[in-house]
């Protein structure tokens, strides 16, 4: 099977072997010719996603701009990329997350509502990582933010929270399990002010907050060493839905294709292109479908 796209700037083209799941991308750049060539092997380990469902909803992205407070890792050892953060170093964590909560029905109700994540970054001084496989509270690639509005903390007094935050895993050899949490607790019989619903909010109010911090612990045994973060600036918006444009970048081009082959290479939500919770080469067809068909 062959499939061909024909555009101002670039010709793309997918060949899926009929006998095998071998796959020959070429790409040929009309306007600068280039040409390159690329053949992905077979035997491909399909990894589920998150249900077909979710992708066909639009995305909601969070931008946490975060400052290192205090480093116990740079206190102790003098080596690595978390040593390496100085206090006052800023840097962003992105959270691209459903916009709608998700299938948790044992924690959502009234007052906290779960969402699932499909892509973390983090970028800051020699630190560029994306989201790892297998942490709490699933075992996928996909992970959950809850949202807390006036959740009762302590019944007796009438303490109540508003919180937003999850933990989650980088693949960073030196990183272990890192949190975020933005919170406010009220004062006794007084409801908090941070977030006024379970809808998620397009800012906060980080002078309400009672807290708002970033931890990471690192991956290294035996010790209790950590990096703590303070989050400066927080920016929500909604991503309409466009399968397509898999570096969400808000455009359909030819380096949606890029960013779609490092999903497939390294089997990331936005590989799964057809909508069936897998990563296979059947993705690759529904890629150009998508692509031709446009957002």
């Amino acid at each position: 099977m062959r499939s061909l796209i024909d555009v101002s700037s670039a010709r793309i083209e997918v060949a899926v072997s009929e006998s095998s799941t071998d796959v020959l991308i070429t790409i040929e750049s009309t306007g600068k010719g280039i040409h390159m060539k690329r053949m992905i092997a077979g035997g491909v380990v399909a990894l589920a996603l998150s249900t077909s469902a979710a992708h066909a909803q639009d995305m909601f992205m969070y931008e946490f701009e975060i400052e290192v407070v205090s480093n116990e890792v740079a206190d102790n050892i003098s080596v690595g990329d978390l040593a390496s953060l100085e206090v006052g170093t800023v840097g962003m964590l992105k959270f691209v997350l459903e916009n709608e909560p998700g299938d948790y029905p044992d924690w959502n109700g009234d007052g906290l509502q779960v969402y699932n994540i499909h892509e973390i970054t983090l970028d800051i001084g020699n630190i560029s990582a994306q989201q790892s496989v297998g942490m709490y509270p699933t075992t996928t690639a996909v992970q959950a933010m809850q949202l807390v509005n006036d959740y009762m903390v302590d019944y007796p007094d009438r303490i109540r929270m508003d919180f937003l935050g999850g933990i989650f895993g980088l693949n960073h050899p030196e990183i272990g399990l890192c949190n975020i949490q933005v919170s406010e607790e009220s004062l006794p019989n007084e409801f908090p002010m941070l977030f006024d619903s379970t809808d998620l909010p397009t800012s906060a109010n980080l002078n309400l907050a009672t807290t708002r911090l970033m931890v990471i612990q690192p991956a290294i045994a035996g010790v209790g060493w950590r990096v703590d973060f303070e989050i400066i600036a927080l920016e929500g918006s909604v991503i309409p839905s466009c399968r397509v444009d898999v570096n969400r970048d808000g455009t359909v081009s030819a380096a949606d294709f890029t960013a779609w082959m490092d999903a497939y290479n390294n089997s990331l939500p936005g590989c799964d292109q057809n909508g069936d919770s897998a990563c296979n080469p059947a993705d690759f067809t529904a890629w150009i479908a998508n692509y031709n068909t446009g957002c």
